[in-house]
């Protein structure tokens, strides 16, 4: 077998690939999943729909009626944003009229609604050039951070008067989570990821404070349960409104999300450190707790600690391909740790805050500090890959046969071999499970 390093793994992964520092069309569809146009027919029913109030609703009680059309709503296929409108339209008529101050409950629906129109929203950030083709538009279509800076403030509207009212605190989590998701998609440069910084401080306090009231104001039964089990295939794309066990792994999983993707801008991790380690400290604590999502926080634990590796792997990886193939890995990893601290212009990512955090890695007088941390990161991220990895998918398997390729690139011959055979036998099981043929990588790892 070959001991030259390949040019796979993390650094050449499609599941990496960064965004141009400009909007791009497609990015907002990514993070704000797509909903089925509304057809004729779709309006025709829902103009005559009428609203199923409940029994001990009194027909002439407004904001009862208000709280059935949400209602009718989240109950609903979801596939047209008509009755949201409706909603939102009946919570500003409603706050215009009001003699007095209006129930938490109704700010809840009022925020809820405003952040699912999010989810219907095509509106873009970047103007688009008129042709003379297209009939003219009375006014631009809002985006979706338009909808959920607007769920967001109508959110501390409502924890102003009602300090203690759990679900409003993880509603604003959530549109926080989306909406830096929804920013980043487009655009990852390093002034998108700044702008990002003080939501993700706001939506890690918010996901505590939930947390918190949660538990005082559960009983001990309720706060106690089990989650269930999470469909892996609805993180990113609803949101709940409804405080449980389950909706708090599942703001979890979706923070856990959102910090992979600022992981990709400019070694945001060198600057906020604190907000990594929470995640990875309520990750593993989630980890002791919650037995039916277990496989799934493992694998949310693999993804977060790929990411944290990320640019750190970056680093190295560029060292390398500076390097001649042949150049022998102890040659590169002669670099002291005193003389990364020093030499501020190493690469455009590395400022005076990233050599700081550098530093924090122990000293090794063969290995730099960024080899040591992408190492640690990537070795973490492969024993929760690992975790019940019969019960893998292929795309799963193919994900951690990268991570294997990129920490045998940063170890020694040896282990090199090792490690590229263990990314092959996921390369092959991957192939045999989906159909799709591996062999051009496998080739380059024999």
């Amino acid at each position: 077998m070959s001991t030259k390093r390949k040019p796979t793994g993390l650094a050449r992964s499609t599941k990496r690939k960064k965004l141009d520092d400009k909007d791009t069309a497609s990015a907002s569809e990514s993070t704000i999943p797509a909903v089925r146009t509304q057809t004729a027919a779709d309006e025709t029913l829902e103009d005559e729909a009428t609203i199923a109030l409940p029994e001990d609703i009194d027909p002439a009680d407004e904001i009862g009626q208000l709280y059935a059309m949400h209602a009718n709503f989240l109950e609903s296929a979801r596939n047209s944003p008509q009755l949201l409108q409706g909603v939102v339209h009946e919570c500003d008529r409603l706050l215009r009229n009001a003699t007095a101050p209006m129930p938490a409950r109704f700010h809840k629906v009022y925020a809820h609604a405003l952040a699912l129109l999010a989810l219907f929203s095509k509106g873009g950030s970047k103007k688009k050039k008129k042709s003379k083709h297209t009939a003219p538009q009375a006014a631009p279509e809002h985006t979706p951070e338009d909808f959920l800076l607007a769920s967001i403030e109508r959110a501390d509207t409502g924890l102003q008067m009602y300090p203690e009212f759990a679900e409003l605190y993880a509603l604003r989590c959530e549109s926080y989570v989306m909406l830096v998701g929804y920013k980043l998609a487009l655009s990852r440069n390093s002034g998108d990821a700044e702008q990002c910084i003080n939501w993700v401080r706001q939506m890690l306090d918010d996901y505590d404070s939930a947390e918190r009231l949660y538990k005082e104001q559960s009983t001990e039964e309720e706060s106690g349960e089990d989650s269930t089990l999470i469909d892996e295939e609805s993180l990113g794309t609803t949101i709940s409104g409804v405080l449980n066990k389950k909706f708090l792994v599942y703001l979890l999983l979706r923070i856990s999300q959102a910090l992979e993707l600022t992981l990709e801008s400019d070694f945001v991790e060198e600057r906020f450190p604190q907000f990594y380690q929470w995640m990875e400290d309520r990750l593993l604590a989630e980890l002791k707790v919650d037995d039916n999502n277990s496989v799934r926080i493992h694998k949310a634990l693999g993804n977060f600690y790929m990411a944290r590796s990320n640019p750190y792997v970056d680093l190295a990886e560029q060292k390398l391909e500076a390097e001649s193939e042949d150049f022998d890995i102890l040659d590169l990893i002669s670099t002291r740790v005193e003389e990364v601290s020093e030499a501020t212009t190493i690469d455009a990512a590395v400022d005076e805050t990233t050599t700081a955090r550098l530093k924090e890695a122990p000293a090794s007088p063969s290995e730099p500090s960024e080899v040591i941390l992408a190492k640690k990161y990537l070795q973490k991220s492969l024993e929760h890959f690992t975790f019940n990895e019969e019960n893998q998918s292929a795309d799963d398997l193919v994900v951690t046969a990268e991570v294997f390729i990129s920490l045998g690139n940063l170890e020694s011959e040896q282990k090199r071999e090792d490690l590229y055979g263990e990314a092959i036998k996921r390369f092959k099981k991957a192939g045999s499970m989906s159909g799709e043929d591996f062999g051009h990588l496998i080739a380059e790892l024999e």
